[in-house]
């Protein structure tokens, strides 16, 4: 996680928003199963031109609901039934946390080996990065880095099966709360957002709600592993219907969904976060390497 995603949106809008149906010789889609009920899309411009980016000969791995295309001479050719298994594990875990039986629209995964790589294809040294419109997920891979697959997926399944997120810190939060992992740290959600509350360091939760680019402009960590204790809170509480209706509505329908107010919810999880064990963690480590 680095810099806030969102202004890579001004820097390929035109690969957003233009489909192109021309097929390209790198990237030709593999028939689906007969018995599948997974539809992979075309490929989009955009789709292509980060797929054209790999370097060497490019080779791809197809499953049930993604295909995976890397390098033939790469990290992830090295690891390739290890990065399958987490990438299963990743879907089930991201439809486990939507609540989805059935997904019928197939997505793709780019793997690059560095972050040299990944600005490369797209401008940016992000260490993962998931387009909707495009059914798109970017990854770093190496040994250093491990893949956001459980992150960016969230993404790509919450836009496609529930829409656009009214809520930047629904979905951010949403992202790292199906993800759920931080370097070393056990159970990192409650962890260090126990630290960085008792540090002062979180933001106001009206600064979240109204302004989260703001907010993930001055400290995206920070941003992000808050977003994810709120939506933690509000998922097990109260169940995935309300967070459904709060992605489409927006905070401002928040007190019709949920009966009670913003200033009694900031309330609630002080009460909640002040009831979490205090453990050691190393910010300045966080700060340097992120969640690994």
């Amino acid at each position: 996680m680095n810099s806030i995603k969102t202004k890579l949106l001004l820097i390929l809008l035109p690969f957003l928003l233009l489909n192109c149906t021309e097929q390209n010789k790198t990237s030709q889609i593999p028939s689906s199963e007969n018995n599948s009920r997974i539809v992979f899309p075309e490929h989009t411009k955009f789709c292509k031109h980060v797929i054209n980016s790999i370097p060497g000969k490019v080779k791809m791995s197809k499953r049930k609901e993604y295909i995976v295309y890397y390098s033939g001479e790469s990290y992830t050719e090295q690891n390739l039934e290890y990065l399958l298994s987490i990438a299963d594990s990743a879907v089930q875990r991201v439809k486990d946390v939507l609540n989805i039986d059935d997904y019928s629209k197939g997505f793709y995964l780019i793997m690059l080996d560095s972050r040299d790589e990944m600005e490369q294809a797209i401008g940016e040294r992000y260490k993962g990065l998931a387009s909707g419109n495009n059914n798109l997920g970017i990854f770093v891979f190496n040994q250093e880095i491990r893949p956001y697959f459980k992150h960016e997926l969230f993404h790509l399944f919450a836009f496609n099966v529930w829409g656009e997120p009214a809520s930047r810190l629904l979905d951010e939060g949403g992202a790292m709360y199906s993800d759920n992992e931080c370097l070393y740290y056990k159970d990192p959600i409650s962890t260090i957002n126990k630290y960085l509350y008792a540090q002062g360091k979180w933001f106001d939760l009206d600064i979240l709600i109204n302004n989260f680019n703001s907010a993930a402009s001055e400290n995206d960590l920070i941003a992000y592993l808050e977003s994810a204790f709120i939506f933690r809170f509000l998922f097990e509480k109260f169940g995935m219907e309300k967070i459904k209706k709060l992605w489409v509505g927006g905070f401002q329908q928040f007190e019709e969904i949920y009966g009670f107010s913003i200033p009694q919810l900031n309330s609630y999880i002080s009460k909640e976060m002040k009831n979490i064990e205090n453990q050691e963690v190393n910010w300045e480590e966080l700060m340097n390497k992120g969640c690994g």
